[in-house]
C-alpha cells in the first residue's frame, strides 16, 4: 500500500460470521412424527427443508391448541428460528414478535419463556443492522435470565452472546468481549468442551479478535470452533463452511491467498448444498472471494464475485444492514484498482449512505470508508476532499479502535501519499512516520507466534508499507538529511526478520528446562524429517502424507514459537539503533546496510471510462525502476549517509552478467568496480579501512574483494577488509564465553557411487541414535564425479587440527555417509568438502530451501533411481541442513561448488544452504559463489587453517589454542571480545586469500568464497 497505489484496505473488505447458538432450533417436545423430520434437516443443517416441516407442525398446533397454547407458542419459536437460520429474516421477526405478545399475555412479564423472546428478536435485531433496538431486547431478557441460576442458565448465556456480537459490530471491544466470556464460561459448566454451544463461543470470541486486527488471537478460535463442529456436525453443515469462512479470512490477512481460496470455495460448496444458492453466508464466501482475488491482481474475477454478492444480498434480505456498506467498499476499491473512479465514488457514497443510516458517527466502518473515499479524491485530484476525508477517517478510527490498530496503516499512508501529491514533505513524512510505527508493531504483535511458512507470507504483506521510507527519503534527504535515522532504524528492525526469528525460537527451546517443550520440539523435529522425505517425492501415493504432515508442523511450530516466545519477552522489545551501531565502531571502521527498493514516479496515464467525461489522470507511485542505497554509519556522523545507485535495473541484469562472464573468461573486469562500488567507495573516506558489510539483492551475487579499481590497480581485497554480516545489528550480539569442544568433524571425497545396501550396512554401523528416512529426487541421468582435490583438502586440514590438539573425526569414502552428517552434535568446525547444487527455477516445488543442497556418498546411485527408504539418499538439502545440530558451532565450511547461492528475498537475504546452516545455528560460514576448481579451493582451505590454528589470536592474527588431554571436558574458553575468534578467522581467511591470489592473480580463483557471520 505504499504510495498513491494504496494496498486494499483488507481488514475493511473481509466479512466474518458470527453464529448464535439457539436453544429453541431443534425439535419441540411435542409427539409428532413431523419432530423425526425437523430434527433429521436441522442436523443437516438444511434449514429450508427443516422450516417447511416446522411450518406444517405450527399450522397442526394451532389447528388442535390454538394460538394460546404452549405447543403453539414453541412451535412459533422453533420455526422462526428456522425462518432465521434459513436467511428469510424479517418473516422471522414477525414469528418472534407473536410469540412475544402471547407469552407476555399468558405467562406475564418476566416468565423465562418471555426473556427467550426477548433474546431471540435482539439477535435478530443485530443480524438486520438496527443496534439500538437489538441492545434494548437483550438487556431486557439478561435482566429476566439473571435472576434464574446464572451460573448455568444456557439462555442466560445465549443473551450475553448475542450482546457480545452487537458490540463487536458496534466496535465496542472491551464489553465484547466482557460478554463474549460471560457465555462461555456458563456454556463450559453446562456442558462438555465438544459441545456445540462452546463452538459458538470460540467463534464469536475469534470475530471479536479479528475485527480487532488481532489475527493471531483470533485464529485458534476459530480452529476449536471448526474442531468441535466437524466432531458434532459432520464435514458438510452449514456451521463448519462458517468456521471456513472465517479460518480463510485469517490466513487471507496474514498473506496466504491460496489457503484463503480454498477455504472460501469449500464454504460455498457446503453452504450452498446445504442452505440453497441465496443463502447471506454465500455472499459473505464470495466477497471475501473478491478480496482475494483483487489482491492477486486479478480484477475481473474480484469484480465478478463482488457484483455477484451484491446481488445475492439483494435477493437474501429485504433490507439493508449496516454490514452490505462493506459490499459497497468492496466494489469500489475493485473498481478503483480498474481506473474506473467515477463508479469507485458512487459505491463507496453508497456504503456511506447506508452506514449514516445504521452506525454512529464514530463507528470503525465509517473511518474505513472515509479512507477509500480519500483515495479516490487523491488518485483523481481533488486534494481538498481527499484531506477532509483522510483526516475524518484518522479521528474515527482513533477514538473507536485507539492510535495504534491496523486499519490506520492505510489512512495514515494515504495521507502521506496525498501530501507528497501537494508537495507539502514535511506532513508527508510526518503520516509515513506514523504508519511506520504502527507496521512495525504489528511485527512485535504478530511474529512470535507464526509458523516459518506464515511469517514469510505475513512479512510479504507488509514489504509495499516497509518499501515507502526509502522511496521517499530517497527524495527527501536534500531537505531533511536526519530522514536517514529513521530508514537505517527502520532497517534494523526489519531485516533479516525471518531469519532472526528462527535462530530465537529454536535456541530458546533447546536451551530451556521444560521438558515438555523439548518433547514438542523433538516430535516438530522428527515431522520435519517426514516432510523432508515427502517433498520432494515424485511418486502420487508417497505424498498422500505429505499436506497432513505440513499442517501438523505448522500447528506444533506455531506452539513451539507462543511458548518460546515467554522465555526472552524483555529481551525482545527493545528496539536496537543506529546509534548502537556507531556506538562499537572503532576509528577506521563503517558499517554499511544495503537497501534495495523501487523509485518514486509517474506510473502511468489512465482514463475513467466510466465517466460520461472520459478524464485522464496521471497515476504516481513506485515504479519499476530499482534503486539501491548504502547506509553508511561511521565514528563521529551526526546522521548515517545515504548514498543512492540509481541504476538498479542494470546492476540486477547486464552489469552482473558482464561481471560473471569476466569472473568464468578469467578476464580483468575494467567495468564493475564502477557499477557497483565506486559511489560507495567515495562517501566512505580514506581513513576507512575495515567494513561492516551486510548486502541486498545482487550484492549477495558478488564478492566486493574482487572488483578492480582501475585507477590503483588493485582489488577491492587489497584496499579494504571488508566484513559480510547478516545485518549490522549483528555487530551488538553479546559474545558468550563459550567453551570449545575442540571437535571438528570433516566431511569429503565422498564415494556417489556407494550402493544402498552398503551405505546400510554401514549407517547401521555409525548410526547413534534411529532417525527417519528421507527421499529427494533430482534430474535423472545426472551424475558427480569424485573430487581428487576434497581427499588432499581433508587429509591436509585433518593434519593442521591433529597438531593443535583437535579432536578430528574424518568421514570420506563410503564413510561420508549423510547420516552421520545429521547426527553430528555441535562440533566445533563442521568441513563439508565435496559438490554442491542450486537449481534456479521451480519445477522440484515451491521452497526454495529444496533446490540446493550438497551430495554425499551414494548421491549418484540416488540420481540413477536406485532407492531404500531405510537409508537416506546421500543428498543433503538445505531443507534438511535447517535442522542440524549446530547450536555451539563455530564454523562451518561449505567447500563446495556455488554453496552461497539461493533465492533471493529482499530484505531476508538467501534462501539456500547459507541461511540453512546459519538457522542450525553456525557462527560464521564460508560458502562459494560460483563453481570453484578444486585444486585452487584445496590450497585455500589448507593455508586458511593453517593461519587460523597456528597464529597467536589476535583481531588480525589467528587462533592459538593449548593442547589438553582430549577429555572433552576441560576446554579453553573463548574471549568475549567482537575482535576475538570471529576477528582471528576473518584474518586468516584474508591472509588466506591474498596467499592463493599470489599464486592464480585471477579472482577465479581466490575470489569464490566468501565468509559470512562472526
Amino acid at each position: 500500500m505504499c504510495t498513491i497505489e494504496l494496498r486494499i484496505l483488507l481488514f475493511a473488505a473481509c466479512l466474518s460470521i458470527s453464529l448464535l447458538t439457539f436453544s429453541q432450533s431443534k425439535p419441540i417436545s411435542v409427539q409428532d412424527p413431523l419432530n423425526d423430520s425437523i430434527e433429521v434437516y436441522v442436523k443437516k443443517g438444511r434449514y429450508n427443508k427443516a422450516e417447511s416441516f416446522a411450518r406444517q407442525l405450527l399450522l397442526k398446533a394451532k389447528n388442535e391448541s390454538g394460538t394460546e397454547s404452549q405447543g403453539y407458542m414453541k412451535a412459533l419459536v422453533a420455526h422462526a428460528d428456522l425462518l432465521r437460520q434459513a436467511g428469510n429474516h424479517m418473516d422471522a421477526l414477525a414469528g418472534f414478535l407473536e410469540a412475544l405478545a402471547l407469552r407476555q399475555k399468558t405467562l406475564g412479564e418476566n416468565h423465562p419463556e418471555v426473556g427467550s423472546s426477548f433474546r431471540s428478536i435482539g439477535q435478530l435485531y443485530v443480524d438486520l443492522g438496527k443496534y439500538p433496538e437489538a441492545e434494548s431486547y437483550l438487556l431486557k431478557a439478561i435482566a429476566i435470565q439473571e435472576v434464574i441460576e446464572p451460573d448455568r442458565n444456557v439462555e442466560l448465556a445465549s443473551s450475553y452472546s448475542g450482546l457480545g456480537l452487537l458490540y463487536t459490530r458496534m466496535g465496542d471491544f472491551d464489553r465484547s468481549e466482557l460478554y463474549n466470556y460471560k457465555a462461555l464460561e456458563i456454556r463450559k459448566l453446562a456442558f462438555n468442551d465438544q459441545h456445540a454451544q462452546v463452538g459458538a463461543s470460540y467463534n464469536n470470541l475469534g470475530v471479536l479478535y479479528q475485527t480487532q486486527g488481532n489475527f493471531v488471537k483470533a485464529e485458534p478460535f476459530f480452529r476449536s470452533a471448526l474442531q468441535i463442529r466437524m466432531h458434532n456436525l459432520g464435514e458438510k453443515h452449514p456451521d463448519v463452511g462458517v468456521s471456513k469462512v472465517n479460518l480463510g479470512i485469517i490466513y487471507q490477512n496474514m498473506g496466504d491467498y491460496q489457503k484463503a481460496v480454498a477455504y472460501y470455495q469449500e464454504a460455498v460448496t457446503i453452504i450452498t448444498e446445504t442452505l440453497g444458492k441465496t443463502h447471506p453466508y454465500i455472499a459473505i464466501a464470495y466477497q471475501n472471494l473478491a478480496v482475494v482475488y483483487k489482491y492477486l491482481l486479478d480484477f475481473p474475477k474480484a469484480e465478478k464475485y463482488a457484483v455477484a454478492a451484491i446481488e445475492l444480498r439483494k435477493i437474501s434480505q429485504k433490507e439493508t444492514n449496516p454490514a452490505d456498506a462493506l459490499f459497497y467498499i468492496n466494489l469500489a476499491e475493485i473498481h478503483r484498482e480498474m481506473y474506473l473512479f467515477s463508479k469507485a465514488e458512487k459505491d463507496c457514497l453508497e456504503g456511506l449512505r447506508i452506514q449514516k443510516q445504521y452506525l454512529g458517527a464514530q463507528s470503525f466502518e465509517l473511518g474505513l470508508n472515509y479512507i477509500s473515499l480519500g483515495t479516490i479524491y487523491t488518485l483523481t485530484g481533488n486534494f481538498a476532499k481527499a484531506e477532509t476525508n483522510l483526516l475524518k477517517a484518522i479521528q474515527i478510527l482513533k477514538i473507536s479502535l485507539g492510535g495504534s490498530h491496523p486499519y490506520l496503516v492505510p489512512a495514515y499512508y494515504g495521507l502521506g501519499d496525498l501530501y507528497r501529491n501537494m508537495a507539502w514533505d514535511d506532513k508527508a513524512e510526518m503520516a509515513y512516520k506514523q504508519a511506520n510505527d504502527i507496521v512495525l508493531k504489528e511485527i512485535q504483535t504478530y511474529f512470535p507466534s507464526l509458523s516459518d511458512g506464515e511469517k514469510l507470507a505475513f512479512f510479504s504483506t507488509l514489504e509495499p508499507d516497509i518499501a515507502v521510507l526509502p522511496a521517499f527519503g530517497a527524495q527527501r534527504i536534500k531537505k531533511n538529511p536526519s530522514i536517514t535515522t529513521d530508514i537505517y532504524n527502520n532497517r534494523l528492525a526489519t531485516k533479516s526478520l525471518l531469519l532472526n526469528a528462527s535462530l530465537r525460537w529454536k535456541q530458546r527451546i533447546k536451551q530451556s528446562a521444560d521438558k515438555k517443550l523439548l518433547n514438542l520440539y523433538n516430535k516438530w523435529e522428527d515431522i520435519q524429517s517426514q516432510v523432508a522425505r515427502l517433498y520432494m517425492a515424485t511418486d502420487s501415493s508417497e505424498r498422500l502424507g505429505l499436506d497432513s504432515l505440513l499442517l501438523q508442523s505448522t500447528i506444533l511450530e506455531k506452539e513451539l514459537s507462543i511458548r518460546s516466545e515467554a522465555y526472552g519477552k524483555m529481551a525482545d522489545k527493545k528496539s536496537t539503533t543506529w546509534k548502537e551501531v556507531q556506538a562499537v565502531l572503532k576509528p577506521g571502521e563503517a558499517a554499511i546496510e544495503m537497501i534495495r527498493f523501487q523509485k518514486y514516479g509517474i506510473l502511468r496515464t489512465v482514463t475513467d471510462s466510466s465517466d460520461p467525461k472520459r478524464p485522464t489522470y496521471t497515476l504516481k507511485g513506485l515504479t519499476d525502476s530499482i534503486l539501491y542505497g548504502a547506509l553508511i554509519v561511521k565514528p563521529g556522523l551526526k546522521y548515517p549517509k545515504l548514498v543512492i545507485l540509481e541504476n538498479g535495473n542494470d546492476l540486477e541484469t547486464k552489469d552482473a552478467i558482464y561481471y560473471k562472464n569476466c569472473i568464468h573468461g578469467q578476464v580483468i573486469d575494467q567495468l564493475s568496480y564502477k557499477h557497483f562500488w565506486e559511489k560507495i567507495g567515495e562517501n566512505i573516506g580514506r581513513d576507512t579501512k575495515c567494513i561492516y558489510f551486510s548486502p541486498e539483492g545482487i550484492y549477495h551475487s558478488i564478492n566486493l574483494g574482487t572488483l578492480y579499481n582501475p585507477q590503483t590497480k588493485k582489488y577491492l581485497l587489497d584496499e579494504l577488509d571488508i566484513r559480510i554480516v547478516t545485518v549490522t545489528k549483528d555487530l551488538l550480539a553479546p559474545k558468550k564465553e563459550e567453551e570449545m569442544n575442540k571437535l571438528a568433524c570433516l566431511f569429503g571425497y565422498p564415494n556417489y557411487n556407494t550402493s544402498t545396501t552398503d551405505r546400510q550396512k554401514l549407517a547401521t554401523l555409525q548410526r547413534t541414535r534411529p532417525e527417519l528416512s528421507y527421499t529427494l529426487k533430482l534430474t535423472r541421468g545426472n551424475a558427480f564425479n569424485e573430487l581428487p582435490g576434497t581427499r588432499s583438502e581433508i587429509e591436509g586440514i585433518s593434519s593442521i587440527l591433529r597438531q593443535n590438539g583437535w579432536r578430528v573425526e574424518t568421514l570420506t569414502g563410503d564413510n561420508a555417509l549423510e547420516e552421520t552428517l545429521k547426527e553430528s552434535y555441535n562440533p566445533s568446525i563442521l568441513h563439508i568438502a565435496t559438490h554442491g547444487f542450486f537449481q534456479a527455477d521451480t519445477t522440484y516445488g515451491e521452497n526454495p530451501l529444496i533446490r540446493s543442497g550438497l551430495l554425499l556418498s551414494g548421491a549418484n546411485k540416488t540420481l540413477a533411481g536406485e532407492k531404500d527408504d531405510q537409508v537416506e539418499d546421500g543428498i543433503l538439502t538445505a531443507y534438511e541442513a535447517m535442522n542440524l545440530n549446530l547450536d555451539n558451532t563455530d564454523l562451518v565450511v561449505l567447500s563446495a561448488c556455488e554453496t552461497g547461492l539461493g533465492e533471493i528475498k529482499n530484505g531476508e537475504g538467501v534462501y539456500g544452504l547459507q541461511r540453512a546452516f546459519k538457522v542450525a545455528g553456525a557462527k560464521s560460514i564460508i560458502m562459494s559463489l560460483w563453481k570453484v576448481s578444486d585444486q585452487a579451493t584445496q590450497e585455500l582451505m589448507v593455508s586458511f587453517y593453517r593461519h587460523w590454528l597456528n597464529s597467536p589470536q589476535t583481531p588480525e592474527g589467528g587462533l592459538k589454542l593449548p593442547n589438553p588431554k582430549l577429555s572433552g571436558n576441560t576446554p579453553p574458553k573463548s574471549p568475549p571480545s567482537r575482535g576475538g575468534l570471529g576477528g582471528a578467522k576473518r584474518a586468516a581467511f584474508l591472509k588466506a586469500q591474498k596467499e592463493l591470489k599470489a599464486k592464480y592473480p585471477n579472482p577465479y580463483f581466490w575470489g569464490a568464497f566468501v565468509m559470512v557471520g562472526e
